[in-house]
């Protein structure tokens, strides 16, 4: 690189000049490697004394060094090569290189422990046991009061733990595997089918599990009365209900012993980036500026997954304005034959000019290395979830928690929908169903059909945009404002003011956070003509108070522009991923800066929140269809789908305008545990939604309907001192005379 050109002194004279030869980011550590394997193969070669008097003096002096490790150094340095090989950028950490030595010392010491007498030094001398580097470890081992077998047993623990940490295996990993190799095959399956009978109980079970009643004589006598409601339905003329399309499960099924995706499920797959030679690149970029009578020097790069960011010290007084304009950036494109460069004037947190060229390859970021990443570990905020990886090498994850709410837009191809799937499924390695539950609308019905009854889902995928299914949209939706604003009462009930508090005070009610997933938003308002208005109104209002109630929103799309994308969705969705899209104005609309009609497509990303105050340019990592089918096979295996009877009977009401109105009234008492709750009232003379759920083994969601289904009927009095409500009627009897007062 040039020296830096300070005010006045004259551009760089126009001569040309060939072309340097230029080798592939990454060459001279691939020739290290290969050097590596062949000095192993020198030294394996050596200590049989095949190789010449050369090799075998060569063998002499390691083993005079480390005695017998001399026979494990050449598979440590081959694994090292192919470790290599395999590494992002061809690089290995120093701390392997450093463990790696240790690794042999504790060899050298454990070897020389086999020794007659391992505080001798004759035959360590002689090239035996340890070398001098065992009997330096051995004799100081046991001078300090060890004997041999602690010492042995001493050093094969460290090797074991140094060995792990070179291989890269954890403990457990290890463990597991000598577990399957050895265990039964049929012990899984066993388990399974366990889970499954627990999941699936008989009908006889369910009415044990809800009731808990030992009383045979009430029993009996409440179980007449049901039948009595129930007949007395059947003869009302009423006009005749489609069938539910959906099954309401009475009982809740048991996360307790939830089992998160293991990591072996992920692809391990790494692809380096390779930048080309960036010092040509640099000078190209100096030379190109100097043709503007631009003045700035290239004193620093960072290589990131697709892009390469070279950072100009620029000559005091010159105008970024200059630097940023549209035929700089067309001069850099077409002196450096690339599709694309971005110019940032200034770097955020930077004194510099910052120019990002595409590489001459991309990185491939797959999910398992951000789950593997020490930013994916530290990480304790909840709803944390994967993006990718910077432009300076680091993982970047985000909580949906503090963004609260996310848009994410990009043409075909874009990676948009890879990012939808890289969302819920790392979010699947962090929560069980009890503490997460996802409504995902698909107007394309192609994107999230996979996800079909997973457990984690509150409500069926809606796929499609067929008028039934629109309207199905919008009941989902408008459910979720009501689940939101039952939320709110709750909160207000048990004297808390948002969601965190509610978890942080009572951690044994099962409220779980809900996550609202829609893709193609701009097809799906197109399609909704009499239910847009529903539909956008209930998005504004979650957008708008769903934070406080652990209501997250990520709304997805291929064109965002002004008429789709109201004024409060704006103002309360401040997060925004914007992958390629058509022109700045669409840009703008996600990230409130042009930038994303400049980007490269295949997942390559400009992310702004509100703490990124500047779009930040990401790789966004790949998660393919097989990994996701094989993380939700994992979670069917244990759970059926564990839907929200609330939002099934929603859904499943008739769409005609024949229907009754008080249809919905009488399927919501024909809850078959809807007479316990009221015996249940009238045992302990007060009531409230969250005894009906302890009490009951029912959601929080199915609970709260009862209880303002037994307030609509009059059940229910003043509030006591302990925020509950009494209960007015001392006989299950009496509802018929509250049903036949509600007809009237």
């Amino acid at each position: 690189m040039g020296k830096h050109r300070g005010p006045g002194r004259p551009p760089k004279s126009k001569k040309t000049s060939s072309p340097p030869h230029s080798v592939p980011g990454g060459f001279w550590r691939q020739v290290s490697a290969i050097l590596l394997i062949l000095l192993s193969i020198l030294i394996l070669v050596g200590l049989f004394g095949a190789g010449g008097d050369l090799l075998s003096k060569l063998a002499e002096l390691i083993r005079w060094i480390v005695g017998w490790t001399a026979f494990v150094i050449p598979f440590i340095f081959f694994w090292q090569a192919i470790q290599i090989f395999r590494s992002e950028e061809n690089k290995l950490p120093g701390v392997i290189w450093v463990t790696t030595i240790l690794l042999l010392v504790a060899f050298s010491g454990l070897f020389q422990l086999f020794l007659e007498d391992p505080a001798v030094q004759t035959e360590s001398i002689a090239g035996n046991g340890g070398g001098m580097f065992g009997w330096m470890v051995a004799s100081g081992m046991l001078g300090a009061g060890l004997n041999v077998p602690v010492t042995v047993l001493i050093l094969s623990v460290l090797i074991a733990i140094l060995l792990l940490f070179v291989l890269g295996k954890s403990p457990k990993h290890v463990i597991t595997a000598i577990i399957r190799a050895f265990g039964r095959e049929s012990k899984d399956e066993e388990n399974n089918r366990k889970v499954a009978e627990a999941n699936n109980p008989t009908d006889d079970k369910k009415v044990e599990v809800a009731v808990g009643e030992s009383d045979k004589e009430r029993m009996k006598r409440l179980e007449e009365i049901e039948g009595s409601l129930k007949e007395r339905e059947k003869n009302r003329q009423v006009q005749p209900v489609e069938p539910p399309k959906e099954i309401i499960h009475s009982v809740k099924p048991d996360n307790t012993n939830w089992q998160l995706p293991g990591i072996d499920i992920l692809s391990n797959k790494k692809i380096a980036a390779d930048p080309g030679d960036r010092k040509f690149i640099a000078k190209v970029i100096e030379d190109t500026l100097e043709e503007h009578n631009i003045h700035g020097e290239v004193v620093d790069w960072s290589t990131g997954p697709r892009v390469t960011q070279y950072y100009l010290q620029m000559q005091k007084g010159t105008d970024l304005s200059a630097v940023a304009s549209p035929k700089v950036e067309a001069k850099l494109k077409m002196n450096l034959a690339v599709e694309s460069v971005r110019i940032e004037a200034p770097v955020p947190g930077r004194p510099h000019v910052g120019i990002e060229v595409p590489n001459k390859k991309s990185a491939f970021i797959g999910m398992r290395s951000i789950i593997e990443s020490t930013e994916w570990n530290v990480a304790k905020k909840p709803l944390t979830f994967a993006v990718g990886q910077d432009i300076s090498g680091r993982k970047v994850v985000l909580s949906l928690t503090t963004l609260p709410h996310l848009l994410i837009a990009g043409t075909t191809g874009s990676g948009k929908s890879v990012m939808m799937n890289l969302i819920v499924a790392s979010l699947l390695y962090r929560y069980s169903p009890d503490e997460l539950k996802f409504l995902m609308v698909d107007p394309k019905g192609t994107e999230m059909a996979q996800y079909q009854d997973m457990p984690h889902l509150m409500g069926p995928v809606r796929l499609g945009v067929s008028k039934d299914e629109v309207i199905k949209i919008s009941r989902t939706l408008t459910w979720t404002v009501d689940e939101m604003n039952k939320r709110y009462d709750h909160f207000r009930e048990k004297g808390v003011k948002d969601y965190k508090s509610f978890r942080e005070r009572f951690p044994e009610e099962k409220m779980p956070y809900l996550v609202v997933v829609i893709d193609e938003w701009t097809s799906l308002l197109d399609s909704a003509k009499n239910e847009r208005d529903a539909i956008v109104t209930a998005v504004q209002q979650i957008a708008q108070k769903g934070r406080a109630a652990g209501l997250h929103e990520i709304i997805m799309m291929q064109a965002p522009r002004a008429k789709y994308i109201q004024g409060s969705i704006r103002a309360n969705i401040t997060a925004g991923i914007c992958f390629t899209v058509l022109n700045k104005m669409e840009s703008q609309q996600i990230i409130q800066t042009s930038g994303g009609e400049k980007l490269l497509g295949q997942g390559d990303m400009l992310l702004k929140t509100v703490e990124i105050k500047e779009p930040k340019r990401i790789q966004s990592a790949f998660v393919e269809d097989e990994e996701i089918e094989k993380i939700v096979l994992k979670l069917k295996l244990q759970s059926p789908s564990q839907y929200d009877d609330d939002l099934i009977a929603q859904l499943n009401r008739p769409t005609d305008n024949n229907a009754v109105p008080g249809a919905s009234d009488d399927a919501i008492k024909q809850d078959p545990l809807f007479i316990r709750a009221v015996q249940l009232g009238i045992d302990n003379g007060e009531l409230s939604a969250s005894d009906i759920q302890t009490f009951l083994g029912v959601g929080f969601g199915r609970s709260k309907r009862m209880f303002m289904q037994m307030e609509q009927m009059g059940m229910l009095g003043d509030r006591t001192n302990k925020g509950k409500r009494t209960f007015v009627i001392s006989s299950v009897d009496e509802i018929d005379d509250l049903s036949d007062d509600m007809e009237m």
